[in-house]
């Protein structure tokens, strides 16, 4: 592991997308800025090894439920590790990675702004 500081802390954004996924998770994902979002995975097998999803259970998730797409809203949480890049960028192709990135985060606390 490496020293890399991977939080972020009270950060603004926008929901770009907010759904249940399953019975037991949600996903979020949230524009920080022109072209750049923060984001879960939006499905349980991706979703296998880096845990980033929100579980049902959560104070986190009872919040989600009083947000829709469109909400502002000032969010707190990690990034999630690379290997190749410090942090994890779910983009599909190249192109997308570099115009339009998408961060895969896992998020502490979400708060409408």
């Amino acid at each position: 592991m490496s020293k890399f500081d991977y939080e972020f802390l009270n950060w603004a954004g926008k929901i770009e997308e907010i759904d249940s996924v399953g019975d037991e998770y949600a996903y979020v994902s949230i524009s920080v800025c022109k072209n750049v979002t923060i984001k879960t995975w939006n499905n349980e097998f991706s979703d296998m090894m880096d845990k980033s999803l929100i579980h049902i259970d959560t104070e986190l998730y009872e919040i989600l439920l009083d947000l829709e797409k469109g909400n502002s809203v000032i969010t707190s949480g990690s990034f999630t590790e690379s290997d190749s890049d410090y942090f994890q960028e779910t983009s599909i192709t190249n192109k997308g990675s570099l115009s339009e990135p998408e961060y895969l985060v896992k998020f502490s606390n979400i708060q409408g702004g």
